[in-house]
């Protein structure tokens, strides 16, 4: 997401970087180009001209002038704005009502509300403390559906209403928000569709223009991928500099402490198999799309992550589950006639075979290597406590 906005604002803010001393005329010359950045990227005009003059007044300030490191302070402060801009804290909802508390979602059709409302059918006769109200909607904007959505929100009296937009129509979304502010004064907004062609438009004006702070971010039409939106983390994201915080909140909800633990082992003693490569590439998948995790870490948002094959990890686990149980303990067994096997049930072909035990191989040689180097620097023990090394049978004893 943000990949033209943040490609922009990286080369911008690398020539304020190499600038020895900042000037209040190359400050004006970058954020011109800041100015233009956000434009492109569909931001609403009185947003851009705000978040500009903002940094532009904290930036000419003598302590920034004056900084040994003047690029990193104005770098910190575009960081500050966008956080700002983009609603400050996290936006909780409320839960704490009688139950079961009621979250009604509005919005346009296909912005994206029944992906974020869950498809929940009944609450109070099953005893549920959550309900949530999916509504319809409309592909414009008319009377009829807004006096639709009165009339639903009056006849259940939601806790919260969440207004659902699509975030790929950029400023379009902040204007229909607008009209749907005026009409049901909704408590918050979620954007759909983050993971599309967005420009960012929506998201770093919405909140700016209605005062209602976004909530949510859906990033895939699956539940997993609706994600808690952060505007600390995104304003890292939008400047090129990751989120490490949310990839790891993600890697703690999928990989298991205990699992974490044997792989630590196997790595270290080299007991690396086939049965730990299908349930390593598992736990991967349950992470969401690699293209995705790899635009969380810092420095890897520049790799052609567009061009990344999800479909090749699909053929690997086909390899690896039609092996049996032995053949993933001990792929040295693995004879002509069983890859023809394999091949068959994968719906592959040798080649593929090949291809994935040379991965694994290759894998095997990588971890054997990390073990070999953990043990050195630990003096014989490990990135934990896991590890004893061997007793040295020529050691003599103390007397």
């Amino acid at each position: 997401m943000f990949s033209q906005l943040t490609d922009s604002l990286e080369n911008t803010l690398k020539n304020l970087r190499g600038q020895g001393k900042l000037t209040e005329e190359n400050v004006a010359e970058s954020l011109r180009e800041v100015r233009r950045a956000f434009l492109a990227a569909d931001v609403n005009f009185n947003v851009t001209r705000d978040f500009v003059k903002s940094v532009k007044e904290k930036a000419l300030g003598s302590e920034v002038l004056n900084s040994v490191t003047p690029g990193q302070q104005i770098v910190k402060i575009i960081h500050d704005e966008l956080v700002a801009v983009m609603g400050g804290e996290t936006k909780e909802i409320n839960l704490s009502a009688p139950s079961p508390v009621g979250i009604m979602m509005v919005g346009l059709q296909g912005s994206g509300k029944t992906t974020f409302a869950g498809k929940i059918q009944y609450a109070k006769d099953n005893g549920f403390d959550l309900v949530i109200y999916d509504t319809a909607g409309r592909l414009q904007i008319d009377e009829e559906l807004m006096q639709e959505l009165e009339k639903a929100r009056d006849a259940v009296h939601p806790d919260e209403i969440l207004f659902v937009a699509d975030a790929m129509i950029g400023q379009e979304a902040v204007n229909v928000a607008e009209t749907f502010w005026n009409r049901l004064n909704f408590t918050g907004v979620c954007l759909s569709k983050m993971d599309g062609d967005t420009r960012g438009g929506a998201a770093l004006s919405i909140k700016k223009m209605t005062g209602v702070p976004i909530c949510f971010i859906g990033v895939g039409e699956k539940l997993n991928e609706i994600d808690l939106f952060h505007p600390d983390r995104m304003a890292s994201r939008i400047l090129g500099m990751g989120d490490v915080v949310s990839l790891v909140e993600k890697a703690q909800q999928v990989i298991d402490e205990k699992d974490a633990k044997d792989l630590k082992k196997k790595i270290l003693n080299n007991t690396f198999d086939l049965n730990d490569f299908l349930k390593q590439l598992r736990t991967i998948k349950k992470l969401g799309r690699i293209k995705d995790i790899l635009s969380l870490i810092p420095g890897l948002n520049k790799l052609p992550l567009d061009q990344i094959d999800e479909k090749q990890l699909v053929y690997v686990e086909a390899v690896l589950s039609s092996m049996t149980p032995k053949e993933r303990k001990k792929p040295q067994i693995i004879d002509g006639s069983r890859k023809a096997r394999i091949a068959k049930g994968s719906g592959t072909d040798a080649a593929r075979v090949n291809a994935v035990l040379k991965q694994y191989e290759s894998m095997k040689e990588m971890f054997k290597k990390v073990g070999d180097f953990a043990k050195r620097q630990n003096n014989g023990g490990t990135i934990g406590s896991n590890y004893t090394p061997p007793k040295d049978k020529n050691k003599k004893k103390k007397r």
